[in-house]
């Protein structure tokens, strides 16, 4: 891998989703850093969580550690499929994701009426 590709991250919290591009010589705190720009939030306020496709969720502790080290790679964070990242403020109890909402059926788009069933006048 050659050195300054971008990894891809969602940052999840609650129904707050950010999509977010940083090379990967960056380290945990530079990723909390971009976070505490979008947000307006310190740094110091911030709890980051790996999320697994199982759904396990990883405290990633160490703001010095190089997001590689934690297991992040231009593999497992692509613009199309980014790693999920668990956010969690000093003032939530717990870590909390909400999914997005599945869009509207296309039938439903074209309202109700599917294309062989238009009614010819």
């Amino acid at each position: 891998m050659a050195p300054g590709n971008d990894l891809c991250f969602e940052i999840r919290r609650k129904k707050t989703h950010l999509f977010i591009e940083i090379k990967e010589t960056s380290r945990l705190g530079d990723l909390k850093e971009m976070i505490a720009r979008i947000l307006s939030v310190a740094v110091g306020e911030q709890t980051l969580y790996k999320v697994e496709e199982d759904g396990r969720q990883i405290l990633l502790q160490d703001d010095a550690i190089y997001l590689v080290d934690y297991g992040f790679n231009e593999r497992n964070c692509q613009p199309h499929e980014p790693a999920i990242i668990g956010l969690k403020l000093v003032e939530d109890e717990r870590l909390v994701i909400e999914g997005m909402s599945d869009p509207p059926a296309l039938r439903e788009l074209r309202g109700g009426s599917d294309r062989n069933n238009i009614p010819r006048e």
